[in-house]
């Protein structure tokens, strides 16, 4: 170790120089004072950067339950094009995360923002979904305008489900019906399969099987059947 005042060398744990008298207790003092000096304004800075992160949070909760509301209203009056029920519910997660960041201060806020935001996304997801089969259930075909799919479909078959599978190869959203009807005397599972074309704004049944079964040329005269007997 040298004497930073003379330079000479010194024993490590000297508190005095024994060349020029240089007090070294004084620059141990200063180079631990220089060392909480640091800490402290890396605390601040930590502390700076937590607070402008919550303000943001606070910011991104505020315009999504904003965002939410005005999302509801407008698809319960049909103006977005979607269903109204997931945004429902996410005004009520909206509030319900505000409670938690209440009660629960101690929870970083940017947590609870990017959870509204990933259940947004999902909520647009399933009201997506919801829409594609609504549309189908309460469409009606050109030679019977007065009858939903939905109607017929559930006047012919027992146990009727509707659904949103994976969408085909071309990206096109499909719809899956499924419901037991009675086929040569014998209880049987039918599938019918929709379409979306969402570049045309219609769909079309591509498939449809009985008992596993594909009908293919007779799938046009047995949906007439269908709509015949409601």
């Amino acid at each position: 170790m040298k004497c930073p005042n003379c330079g000479k060398k010194i024993e490590n744990d000297s508190k005095f120089c024994e060349t020029c008298g240089f007090d070294l207790s004084s620059l141990e003092n200063l180079t631990s004072k220089n060392f909480n000096n640091e800490a402290e304004q890396n605390d601040n800075s930590n502390k700076s950067t937590l607070d402008k992160l919550n303000l943001i949070a606070l910011d991104i909760m505020a315009l999504l339950g904003i965002a939410s509301i005005v999302m509801t209203v407008l698809a319960l009056l049909g103006v977005f094009n979607k269903n109204p029920i997931p945004f429902i519910l996410f005004v009520g997660i909206v509030y319900a995360l505000n409670w938690v960041d209440d009660k629960f201060p101690k929870i970083p806020k940017i947590l609870i923002a990017t959870t509204a935001i990933i259940l947004l996304i999902l909520c647009f997801k399933i009201s997506t979904k919801s829409d594609y089969v609504a549309s189908v259930k309460t469409s009606t075909p050109d030679a019977y305008p007065s009858i939903s799919y939905e109607d017929a479909f559930d006047n012919y078959f027992s146990n009727p489900k509707w659904k949103q599978i994976k969408d085909n190869t071309d990206g096109n959203p499909i719809v899956k019906f499924t419901g037991t009807c009675s086929y040569d005397g014998y209880p049987a599972v039918a599938e019918i399969t929709f379409t979306i074309y969402e570049d045309q704004r219609r769909f079309a049944i591509t498939s449809m099987k009985i008992d596993g079964n594909d009908m293919g040329i007779y799938t046009d005269s047995i949906i007439d059947d269908i709509f015949y007997e409601y």
